[in-house]
C-alpha cells in the first residue's frame, strides 16, 4: 500500500485540515465541546472499498463507529472526518454518509461527478475518473476532509452514536477497489446562541 512516510505526511495534511479547515462553525459566544475523536487504518492496513460495495445497494464499510456523551444542553453536533484515499490500478471515486443514532446526518440527495443522483444521505467525497474508459489512470494518495452538522435529539443518558460509512462510487462497470487509510475524526457538540424549537437547522457561519 502507501509507504509509511507518505502516509504520515498525508495524514498530517488531513489532520491540519481537520483542525483548521474544518472547524465546527460554533455560533458567536458559544464554543463547541469536543466529545469524541479517534483514528483508524493508520497501521498500514487500509479499508478496502470494492466495486461491489456501492452506496446504491449496500451500506458500504463502517470507518467510524463511536458512542459519545454530550453536555445535556447540547443541541447540535459537528462530525468532522479526514482520510487518505488511493487506488493501485485505475481511477475511481468514493462516497460516504454520516449517521447519528441511526438517522442520516444529511437526508438530502446529491449527484456524483457523472450526474447520477446518489442515495439519500450520501455525498461523493472524491472523484478522479476519466470521461472515457481509456482515460483511466491510477491516482496516488489524496487527502480528503468533510464535516457534517446534525441536530441532537435529547436522550436520558445524553449518549449518542456516530457512524460514518464509505462506499465505492464506481465510475465504470469494471470499477476497481478504493483504499482508505489514515482515517481521523472529531465529534463536537454545542448549543448555538438563539437556538430554539423554531430554529432547529444547522447553521454554518
Amino acid at each position: 500500500m502507501i509507504s509509511k512516510t507518505v502516509l504520515r505526511w498525508l495524514t498530517l495534511v488531513a489532520m491540519v485540515g481537520l483542525s483548521f479547515g474544518v472547524i465546527a462553525p460554533a455560533h458567536a459566544g458559544e464554543a463547541a465541546t469536543i466529545v469524541g475523536s479517534g483514528s483508524a487504518a493508520t497501521g498500514g492496513t487500509p479499508f478496502v472499498l470494492t466495486s461491489a460495495l456501492d452506496p446504491f445497494s449496500t451500506p458500504g464499510v463502517t470507518i467510524v463507529n463511536q458512542t459519545v456523551k454530550v453536555p445535556g444542553s447540547s443541541k447540535v453536533m459537528y462530525i468532522s472526518v479526514s482520510a487518505v484515499a488511493f487506488t493501485t490500478t485505475s481511477t475511481g471515486g468514493f462516497a460516504w454518509e454520516c449517521l447519528l443514532d441511526g438517522v442520516k446526518c444529511n437526508s438530502g440527495h446529491t449527484a456524483d461527478s457523472d450526474g447520477d443522483a446518489l442515495p439519500s444521505g450520501w455525498f461523493e467525497a472524491l472523484s478522479a475518473a476519466g470521461t472515457f474508459q481509456a482515460d483511466k489512470e491510477q491516482f496516488g494518495p489524496q487527502a480528503v476532509t468533510y464535516q457534517w452538522c446534525a441536530t441532537i435529539d435529547k436522550t436520558k443518558t445524553n449518549l449518542h452514536t456516530v457512524k460514518i460509512q464509505a462506499a465505492n462510487d464506481a465510475e465504470f462497470a469494471d470499477g476497481v477497489p478504493i483504499f482508505l487509510e489514515g482515517v481521523q475524526w472529531k465529534i463536537e457538540a454545542n448549543q448555538p446562541v438563539g437556538f430554539n424549537k423554531e430554529n432547529t437547522a444547522c447553521v454554518h457561519l
